[in-house]
C-alpha cells in the first residue's frame, strides 16, 4: 500500500483510492484545474487532520513522497 509523509506520520493509502481519484482529476479537464484541485488537497493536509482522500489526490497528482 502507498504511503504519504505528512507532519503526523505516515498515511496509508489503498491503490483503487489513488487510481479513483487520478480518473476523477482527469475528468477535470485541463492541467490547470487538475493542479489546483491536487493544491486544495495539500492544503487540507497540511491544516487539519489527515484525511486518506486528500492523501490519494496528492499521490495521484504525483506530488506525493
Amino acid at each position: 500500500m502507498p504511503t504519504l509523509k505528512t507532519k503526523d506520520g505516515e498515511l496509508e493509502v489503498p491503490v483503487d483510492m489513488i487510481a479513483r481519484m487520478a480518473h476523477r482529476m482527469f475528468k477535470l479537464g485541463s492541467k490547470a484545474r487538475s493542479a489546483d484541485y491536487a493544491a486544495k488537497a495539500k492544503k487540507r493536509l497540511d491544516a487539519g487532520p489527515c484525511r486518506t482522500h486528500d492523501a490519494a489526490i496528492v499521490l495521484a497528482a504525483g506530488e506525493g513522497k
